[in-house]
């Protein structure tokens, strides 16, 4: 059976380092954990290009063909298919939308998540780190983090997996993590 998973995650939290590792080498650890033995893992590449760097990011509209390019490929049998999360798919919900347009698949949901302060100290690293964000400091990546938390827990029926990516090793956790 094909599975659609999207990858969310606090912005630095290593979305794109998950999902690349997964397409190139994953940890039969972790294949295991996720149930992904026999499955192709395929990655929607437009999830990891159209990404928004700025508040009204013209780019960002460009994530509404995620939906039609997910159903191009989902019939394919005992497939992956991997899509990063953006906050702006919540906005669109273009998760409720692919999950109505392609409802015979299992449609998941992976959460990474790191410490705040580890967050925080990746984030000001990012090429769009501002001034504001800075004078937030972590108080400001922590109220993020618990606002995309909070939406993940109030979309209904989706199975969420949450893993530890301090490390890159993923371990498994409860979600919602302690923030």
């Amino acid at each position: 059976m094909t599975n659609i998973v999207w990858v969310f995650g606090s912005s630095a939290a290593g979305k794109e380092t998950f999902i690349r590792k997964m397409l190139t080498n994953p940890s039969q650890k972790l294949i295991d954990c996720l149930g992904w033995n026999n499955k192709n893992i395929v990655c929607v590449e437009e999830s990891l290009q159209y990404i928004g760097q700025f508040e009204n990011d013209p780019i960002v509209e460009k994530r509404k063909q995620i939906v039609d390019n997910v159903k191009s490929i989902a019939n394919q049998l005992d497939t992956v298919i991997l899509i990063k999360g953006q906050d702006i798919d919540f906005k669109f919900d273009l998760l409720n939308k692919l999950r109505k347009e392609i409802s015979n698949v299992k449609h998941k949901i992976i959460f990474l998540h790191a410490d705040v302060g580890v967050l925080f100290d990746r984030c000001k690293k990012k090429s769009w780190w501002s001034k504001e964000d800075e004078a937030e400091g972590v108080k400001g990546v922590k109220e993020y983090l618990t606002r995309q938390i909070n939406y993940l827990q109030n979309l209904n029926d989706f199975e969420i997996i949450a893993f530890d990516s301090m490390t890159y090793n993923y371990k498994p956790i409860k979600f919602p993590p302690t923030v």
